[in-house]
């Protein structure tokens, strides 16, 4: 009897390192990848339902929160609860099967899209008839992570829910909306799951995903790095860690800083893609300054560039962002896949950070496609990328500048101009890496890969890890 509690107390040990692993450190490579908590297969689908599986979690995440959140979910349910982890894109017909429950926690992207890792589970449902898609034997929760700023909030939790049940699924309780990884959403979700889902097992304590994971940090420098410009004003931070040992970040993470709002203790939370990677000794951001139609300044903005002042405390805490995290499941698979990188504006800052980190590695079949609006106040960071150019770090490096006189060409455009390279690069193994703004650049860049590649080869790149977006 010892033996076996201690067998099972290693395998539930193992399995809390794995998800610590998951989440701070995991590799992933250009196949996009499962974790598999259970390592015995789910039996099929039978008449005798109690073989079935006890319970499958699946994640749609762009920015790392639902799958964070999806995993300290299922490494709390493990210790009672044979759990399978997957993104959404890894979930079929034949995985559903197996399964009397299932829980999804899912983000929505933009104004009511699915995340990347979705969009294949998406397509799929599009085309299939309802006759042969049964989902009878299943019981769902949806946890849904959104917006409120944006108009379909939480659109993409909700249309999950319905096509679950369209095809016969059985909601165990309806969809729970969490605005911006609200605590009193989480906490609903958990009260939820406690009354009304499972029987057994513990469930992350939603004080996990709020202030615990913050840290002080200072602002050590911060820089006005495009005087002149016709646009807002960007600054170059850094910031330092109080802590004497900072914690540790891979290129494509992200920073989430606790914005204070008013004298009352109000706060709010801002992201913003990290720029640095820690051998540089700082964690730095690129910032611009929002304007609003009265003339005041963005809360996060605002704050940042002008009010905190030097040394003063920011809270902080670095969230882990694997599905913008760098290609290759070691290094010398890194060094041998191709990478596009293609960005605007403040977008340099996590393509900044990737390039880096392909220095670093001294994997040099890179191309670097960035576009601002002048070249003689907004080529941020030019010394920078051009000392990476004659390094041979950036094979290429192909710039638009909308405002200057002769050029009034964005990114897509020049993207276009290269359309044979880009193929050429694609067929060589490339993975594309989008960072700036979605509405704008984004949008017609995915455009022009179309119109380029085609859409079944985007869908692909897709599907496989090789085309990610870390936009805004």
């Amino acid at each position: 009897m010892f033996t076996q509690y201690a067998l099972a107390g290693a395998a539930t040990a193992a399995y809390a390192l794995l998800c610590r692993y998951c989440l701070r450190r995991r590799i992933v490579s250009p196949v996009a990848d499962g974790i598999a908590v259970s390592s015995t297969p789910a039996p099929a689908l039978s008449a005798d339902r109690s073989q079935l599986e006890p319970l499958l979690i699946a994640y749609a995440s762009q920015s790392g929160n639902a799958e964070a959140l999806a995993c300290r979910q299922a490494k709390n349910l493990a210790t009672h609860h044979a759990v399978v982890l997957k993104p959404l894109n890894a979930v079929d017909n034949e995985l559903l099967s197996r399964y009397r429950k299932a829980l999804f926690v899912v983000s929505t992207f933009g104004e009511g899209e699915p995340p990347d890792n979705a969009i294949r589970f998406t397509r799929l449902n599009k085309v299939r008839s309802s006759g042969t898609q049964t989902l009878e034997h299943l019981s769902y929760a949806v946890l849904a992570l959104g917006d409120r700023q944006y108009r379909q909030f939480c659109a993409f939790g909700h249309r999950l829910h319905d096509l679950l049940a369209a095809r016969g699924a059985q909601a165990l309780f309806e969809t729970v909306c969490v605005d911006r990884m609200d605590i009193a959403g989480l906490q609903q979700w958990r009260q939820q799951l406690l009354t009304q889902a499972l029987d057994t097992g513990e469930f992350f304590d939603p004080a996990d995903a709020s202030d615990s994971e913050f840290h002080p940090w200072y602002v050590s420098n911060r820089q006005h790095i495009n005087a002149g410009s016709p646009g807002n004003a960007v600054y170059h931070i850094r910031l330092l860690s109080y802590a004497s040992r900072a914690p540790d970040w891979r290129a494509g993470d992200i920073a989430e800083v606790i914005i204070p709002v008013g004298e009352d203790g109000n706060t709010l939370r801002r992201e913003y893609s990290i720029a640095s990677l820690p051998d540089d000794g700082s964690l730095d951001l690129v910032v611009r300054q929002l304007i609003k139609d009265d003339g005041s300044m963005g809360l996060g903005s605002g704050w940042l560039t002008q009010g905190v002042t030097l040394h003063n405390p920011v809270q902080l805490r670095i969230r882990s962002n694997p599905a913008f995290h760098p290609p290759g499941r070691s290094a010398r698979e890194a060094r041998r896949t191709p990478m596009i990188m293609i960005g605007n504006g403040t977008g340099i800052a996590g393509l900044r950070a990737h390039i880096r980190a392909r220095e670093q590695l001294r994997a040099r079949q890179n191309w670097l496609m960035f576009g601002e609006r002048t070249e003689a106040f907004d080529f941020h960071f030019s010394s920078q990328l051009m000392k990476w150019k004659s390094q041979h770090y950036l094979q290429r490096l192909d710039l638009a500048f909308s405002r200057d006189a002769g050029c009034g060409r964005y990114v897509q455009h020049r993207l276009r101009e290269a359309a044979s390279e880009l193929e050429d690069w694609v067929r060589r193994g490339a993975v594309i890496y989008v960072c700036g703004s979605r509405i704008g650049m984004a949008e017609e860049v995915h455009q022009t890969l179309v119109d380029i590649l085609g859409q079944q080869t985007v869908d692909d790149l897709l599907d496989h890890g090789r085309y990610r977006r870390d936009i805004y």
